[in-house]
């Protein structure tokens, strides 16, 4: 049985606790991820008796540009002004978690005062990626495992009309429920992070992050980082040939490597607030004693002030 009957009522079931966290918040910025997440913030817009605005992923933005919603007359700005704002992003739980996350990310860069993630159902890891960023997410359904059929019994998808209508305070009943000529967005190759950052000292766990790390690169393109970091007293090319020979070895033109000296969390997080770095891909060694407590450290460190999402591979 589905969790919702469609996305209205999953925009309600998030109203009361929005209701609570935005308490005494005058003017929050609400914004809805197309298509889905418009209809499940606008359920909450209407109940807070807030104004509702769209915010652009990248498949959004492909659509702009083949003329999905110019024909019907909408005009997609870039990047809303959300600087010293309260902003809340709306998601009907099945848009693609890494094109969300990114889509976090830029708003945190531009300086949100505070950023709030809402939607009616996550899987429990999705959860955990977008609190790295977030300061937080409201969710009344976190599970193991999702998809349309158990989210909605109603899983079709809101057309670009239905999404113009919601901007524009329209009736929905009288906006196409499909988009005419609109080309097909769900097989287009997600848009995954540009500049990751993979912290590298050789051992199995840092590999296992430096081939999940390329593994999204291969899917959607993009950049890698290697930073070693060495002891203070270590000589300035300390790793050099190392690492000059894992990128030989991958073959691969956009890998590069950085050489730092001093302490590991430290260094990363200095190299992430340069702000060319989308994703820090991290590994665990998974293991216990002082190994585990040192590590534990790094990457809760890491986790707690990185700008940037950390994806930790065990």
């Amino acid at each position: 049985m589905a969790m919702y009957s469609d996305r209205s009522q999953a925009g309600a079931a998030l109203v009361a606790p929005l209701r609570a966290a935005l308490d005494g918040i005058e003017r929050p910025l609400l914004l809805g991820i197309p298509m889905g997440g418009m209809v499940v913030a606008s359920a909450v817009a209407d109940a807070l008796r807030q104004p509702l605005g769209l915010i652009q992923t990248d498949p959004v933005i492909r659509a702009a540009k083949r003329g999905t919603f110019k024909s019907l007359g909408m005009y997609l700005a870039d990047m809303p002004h959300v600087q010293e704002r309260v902003v809340v992003v709306f998601d009907d739980g099945l848009h693609d978690d890494l094109e969300v996350h990114r889509t976090l990310l830029a708003l945190k860069r531009r300086g949100a005062e505070r950023l709030v993630f809402a939607a009616p159902a996550l899987r429990n890891a999705t959860a955990e990626m977008h609190a790295s960023v977030v300061d937080a997410v409201i969710c009344p359904h976190r599970v193991d495992d999702l998809d349309a059929v158990s989210l909605f019994e109603d899983v079709a998808p809101p057309s670009a009309a239905m999404v113009r209508a919601l901007l524009l305070g329209e009736p929905l009943e009288d906006a196409p429920a499909v988009d005419s000529g609109a080309e097909d967005e769900a097989g287009a190759a997600p848009m995954l992070y540009q500049d990751m950052l993979v912290p590298m000292d050789f051992r199995d766990a840092a590999m296992r992050a430096f081939r999940e790390a390329r593994r999204m690169q291969q899917i959607g393109g993009g950049r890698i980082t290697l930073l070693y970091i060495a002891r203070p007293d270590a000589k300035p090319d300390a790793g050099k040939d190392r690492l000059e020979k894992l990128i030989a070895a991958e073959g691969a033109d956009r890998i590069s490597a950085e050489i730092r000296h001093g302490e590991p969390a430290e260094q990363i997080l200095a190299l992430v607030q340069q702000g060319d770095v989308d994703l820090v891909v991290m590994g665990t060694h998974g293991r216990a004693g002082l190994q585990k407590a040192v590590f534990g450290s790094v990457a809760e460190q890491v986790i707690r002030k990185s700008l940037a999402p950390v994806m930790v591979i065990r």
